[in-house]
């Protein structure tokens, strides 16, 4: 195994611990919240405040990498896991939502900074092979897919308060993160000059779908799948239901990394980013009616196929969009965006839910995705008037 393999593999495998604690808290954040506030408008408050303090992070991470390093980034958002475990932890045991909240502000910082092993792993891949590497260190999600999950359903009553133990193991799992970073030797950042103002990259319908194509396909997932455990519970369905679900969830989201590369590499990004859409669209259509365990299971393994295909798909078109001396601001903008919209839909699952149902929070989606579509037909429609 060569240098390059080792590093891709090793910030796999970083990227699967990091995924592994966030499928390990993810069911009960939501059911932690409800508990500690009694509504369930407030339940959904300690997720968004961690999609707002990554907002902030995300932009000064990518600075901050630029400058040090990935590996120096990657080990203080493990840190920053490990504190917020422990605050999340005495929240629990003291019955405290505000103390809650704010270990869940701490968890935002390894949110800000998580989204970059993606780009840790473009750059550590020769040309030619990015799409494929890019696939392999996201295939680490398959780890945590059937990882998180188990560890989720066995810590849930581990300790004599319900969800200690899951914060609990939370805050182990970044020692490994710490440990495996220690082993990553990528080039050192190279100074460039900083290439052309923001304001123009931006404005490229390029970087537009790319940027769409993140943010909507993140935020869907995060209005659907924070509901999720809520609907479930209402539903009466146990606990090992939700962990059932979530794990399909994961699988949907990391098992095709094996060949979305290959997939982007044959029929470009655009084509893969409305393939997502429509899968995503499909997986809405099964959330009406009376809802079973089945349902529940398909409907979030194809909003997670959906959410890889717009998730890789989208990577792919940004990198094309700048050169290396703007990579920084670009990738710190894309991803501020992201995780505000992914916090303001955070937020408003558990508004939608308690006014609209389940139904209501899946319909809710469709028009955002409808303007993905129209936006990539928009481009494919101008690359041709070009080429012609």
């Amino acid at each position: 195994m060569n240098s390059e393999q080792k590093n891709i593999l090793t910030l796999s495998l970083c990227l699967a611990l990091t995924l592994t604690g966030h499928i390990l808290i993810y069911p009960v954040v939501s059911l932690v919240g409800l508990k500690l506030s009694g509504q369930p408008s407030l339940a959904v408050v300690p997720i968004c405040l961690s999609y707002l303090s990554g907002t902030f992070v995300s932009v000064g991470a990518a600075f901050f990498m630029q400058r040090w390093g990935r590996p120096k980034g990657f080990m203080i958002g493990a840190l920053s896991t490990i504190v917020s475990a422990a605050v999340s932890y005495q929240a629990i045991v003291s019955d405290s939502f505000l103390l809650f909240c704010l270990g869940s502000l701490f968890y935002g910082v390894q949110l800000g900074i998580a989204p970059y092993y993606r780009f840790a792993a473009l750059e550590a891949a020769s040309p030619g092979v990015q799409s494929r590497a890019l696939g392999l260190v996201m295939s680490g999600g398959i780890v945590a897919a059937l990882l998180g999950p188990t560890l989720s359903g066995a810590s849930v009553s581990l300790l004599p308060v319900e969800y200690e133990g899951n914060f609990l193991i939370f805050g182990l799992l970044p020692l490994g993160i710490l440990v495996l970073l220690t082993q990553v030797k990528l080039p050192q950042p190279a100074v460039h000059p900083k290439g052309r103002p923001l304001r123009k990259i931006i404005k490229a319908p390029q970087f537009l779908l790319a940027l769409a194509a993140c943010v909507i396909g993140y935020g869907v997932m995060s209005l659907i799948m924070i509901a999720t455990p809520m609907a479930m519970k209402a539903d009466g369905l146990a606990f090992t239901g939700i962990t059932s679900v979530i794990k399909w969830h994961m699988l949907g989201m990391f098992l095709p990394g094996f060949f979305t590369g290959a997939l982007i590499q044959r029929f470009g990004c655009t084509k893969v980013i409305l393939t997502g859409v429509l899968i995503n669209l499909a997986a809405i259509t099964i959330n009406y009616g009376p809802m079973d365990l089945t349902q529940y299971i398909f409907s979030l393994l194809l909003l997670g196929v959906g959410w890889n295909f717009l998730y890789l798909g989208s990577t792919q078109l940004l990198a094309k969009c700048y050169q290396p001396g703007e990579a920084a601001k670009v990738q710190g903008f894309n991803e501020s965006v992201t995780l505000a919209v992914n916090s303001a839909s955070a937020l408003s699952a558990g508004v939608l839910y308690q006014h609209l149902g389940w139904a209501g929070v899946s319909l809710s989606a469709v028009p955002a995705l409808v303007g993905v579509v129209l936006m990539a037909l928009l481009l494919i429609y101008s690359n041709r008037l070009a080429k012609a």
